[in-house]
């Protein structure tokens, strides 16, 4: 039996990036929870629960891939791997 030998890999999160991203994110679904208790309470219509739940949704995708891009971006110059040294 051939035993695969490939070293494990942990990508590192800054700490401090991980609390900026949970602040952007947590920011803008507060604005969407505002912006969905305002509307059901003016017209209280099943198809506007629909349409926010859907802005719910494209709000989350749309932040994630926001985020992913920003850190491709501050990576470009190579990911930091750090290899775990107790798997050799």
């Amino acid at each position: 039996m051939a035993q695969n030998n490939k070293p494990k890999i942990k990508i590192k999160v800054d700490k401090q990036k991980k609390e900026s991203y949970l602040k952007t994110i947590l920011m803008g679904m507060l604005t969407a929870i505002a912006l969905f208790t305002g509307q059901w309470l003016v017209h209280n219509t099943i198809q506007l629960l629909i349409a926010t739940v859907l802005s719910f949704v494209i709000f989350g995708v749309v932040s994630a891939l926001y985020l992913l891009k920003r850190e491709i971006e501050r990576d470009k110059t190579g990911i930091r791997l750090v290899r775990n040294p107790w798997k050799d």
